[in-house]
């Protein structure tokens, strides 16, 4: 990865990797978007979006799209419905919701090629960290959410610079816990004018850190 990117990372002001996957996300949802023949034949073919992906998209096609998405999902369930003369057994129930009610259980497209990204930013904040002169820039920055953290430092194979990475970790969530005390002191209305642009963000930023950014996962 170009240093140039790394930087870019850097000054987002959040976790690096969360703020690249996140452009990823968006760009991949866009060109998605306009798919909306390719996804129906995706459908039909066992395949689809999880959850989350699923909402996500729904935010970046347009209402037709969304529309004759809708017709052709509801056509297929009641096609399934008609086409079935058993009863509504559980394992039937189970087998419909694995096909078609975006349950996790399907490789989903977008999740696929961000898995495959994500590791390629892991291996790329390793390479940087493990260069000499780069921890202190890094800590410098909003350093890593947790997972991300975790994922970098089980990566890293000199132990000195695993503690290093441990202890910027600590003091960047010392900094945020103080913005956190800070925010909240100055909840009054009157006092609320004087937070700080990252006092005022800092409850975001906090749940961001602790968890990843929407769709982050843990392994």
């Amino acid at each position: 990865m170009e240093m140039e990117k790394i930087h870019e990372g850097l000054d987002s002001g959040r976790c690096m990797i969360c703020h690249f996957i996140e452009n990823d996300e968006s760009e991949l949802l866009i060109k998605w978007a306009g798919r909306g023949e390719q996804i129906q034949q995706g459908l039909r073919n066992r395949e689809s979006f999880c959850n989350h992906h699923f909402w996500r998209l729904k935010k970046v096609m347009s209402d037709n799209t969304v529309a004759a998405l809708g017709v052709f999902l509801l056509e297929q369930f009641v096609y399934e419905l008609d086409g079935s003369d058993a009863p509504l057994t559980e394992a039937w129930l189970r087998d419909y919701q694995d096909r078609r009610s975006f349950s996790g259980r399907i490789d989903c497209p977008v999740c696929g090629t961000l898995f495959e990204r994500e590791r390629e930013y892991i291996n790329a904040a390793v390479d940087f960290l493990e260069s000499a002169g780069n921890m202190p820039v890094y800590e410098k920055s909003r350093g890593l959410c947790m997972p991300h953290f975790i994922k970098v430092f089980l990566s890293i194979r000199d132990e000195s610079q695993r503690q290093r990475l441990r202890e910027i970790q600590k003091k960047h969530i010392d900094a945020l816990v103080g913005e956190l005390q800070e925010f909240i002191k100055k909840k009054d209305p009157s006092r609320k004018w004087e937070r700080t642009g990252d006092e005022k963000v800092a409850h975001w930023r906090s749940l961001e850190k602790l968890v990843g950014r929407t769709g982050t996962k843990w392994r």
